[in-house]
């Protein structure tokens, strides 16, 4: 049985907001995001989403492994069926249960998106 689910842009963006501001600083120590123009970048959420609607990308540093890794929107698709397939208990935060939306969620999808899997925490 396949079943389609609709995750929309603002849920996703909230989700990696919530990781990036508070949920990966245990194994992530650094962060760039690509130079691409936003329109309103003073809005934390559209500092990260923005760029990765317009092809460009977050870079994260792993302090544990000492290396670089990108997150793009292809990356975040994966990540996504993902946790729908080994970690459905996160499903509820990122189709839009914002009182189930935290930081941990946001750790699992930057995770996912950049080992395929959940290696820290």
């Amino acid at each position: 049985m396949q079943t389609i689910i609709k995750i929309s842009d603002e849920h996703i963006a909230n989700v990696i907001c919530s990781g990036i501001e508070s949920g990966i600083h245990y194994w992530c120590d650094e962060i760039e995001v690509s130079n691409i123009k936003c329109d309103d970048v003073d809005e934390i959420m559209l500092r990260y989403w923005q760029p990765l609607l317009n092809n460009g990308w977050i870079k994260l540093h792993d302090r544990e492994e000492n290396s670089w890794h990108i997150i793009d929107m292809g990356a975040l698709q994966k990540a996504i069926q993902i946790i729908l397939d080994k970690y459905p208990h996160h499903i509820g935060a990122l189709i839009g249960d914002f009182n189930n939306q935290d930081a941990l969620t946001g750790d699992v999808l930057i995770q996912c998106a950049i080992f395929g899997d959940i290696i820290y925490g």
